[in-house]
């Protein structure tokens, strides 16, 4: 019984601090499309690696993905943050990483 007591106490926390980043307000964001289209406005990163954003705060959400975007610039306290959509694997999913560093290598999380 303390066993079972002390492993939802451990894993409250990692299970708290995921839906807290999912759930995560909408923030400033520039949205860059494969058209060359640039949107301004509010975005979320869903966990499906979608990316739900508004023109401002009272319009509609919209939903893009990977056929859609080129890269997506989230302004935050600490700065921005670019992400791109990369293929991954034998499959061809694509994922949306975080771009760390750019130049001639791109590190990305």
């Amino acid at each position: 019984m303390n066993v079972k007591i002390w492993i939802v106490v451990f894993l409250l926390p990692f299970t708290m601090f995921s839906q807290q980043k999912l759930l995560s307000p909408m923030k400033e964001a520039t949205l860059i499309l494969r058209n060359n289209t640039i949107l301004n406005g509010f975005a979320r990163i869903m966990s499906n690696y979608k990316i739900i954003f508004k023109k401002d705060k009272n319009s509609k959400k919209e939903k893009y993905d990977a056929k859609q975007v080129k890269q997506l610039i989230v302004f935050e306290e600490e700065g921005e943050s670019k992400f791109e959509y990369k293929k991954s694997g034998k499959k061809g999913k694509y994922l949306l990483l975080n771009i760390i560093v750019e130049g001639k290598c791109l590190f990305i999380s």
